[in-house]
């Protein structure tokens, strides 16, 4: 398991690309077993991160096989 801290100022997309780099880098040294599905859940804006971060319209999206994405209280339809 894995709990990165992401920039807490910066939008969607780079965040997503903070996300996408400490599980690689989690991959690289062995805390996530590349072989195994990786289930991911996320709350808030973690939601909008991982989405972005798994989206196929993201030219940058992670490679990593992820098996599903959990959020909660993600506001997926923003905010008032």
């Amino acid at each position: 398991m894995i709990a990165p801290v992401l920039d807490p100022t910066q939008g969607v997309d780079y965040r997503g690309g903070q996300l996408r780099d400490h599980i690689n880098a989690a991959i690289a040294n062995g805390s996530i077993d590349p072989l195994q599905k990786t289930h991911i859940i996320a709350h808030s804006m973690g939601g909008l991160d991982s989405r972005w971060m798994l989206s196929p319209v993201n030219p940058n999206r992670i490679k990593a096989p992820i098996r599903s994405l959990t959020t909660i209280s993600t506001p997926h339809q923003a905010t008032a």
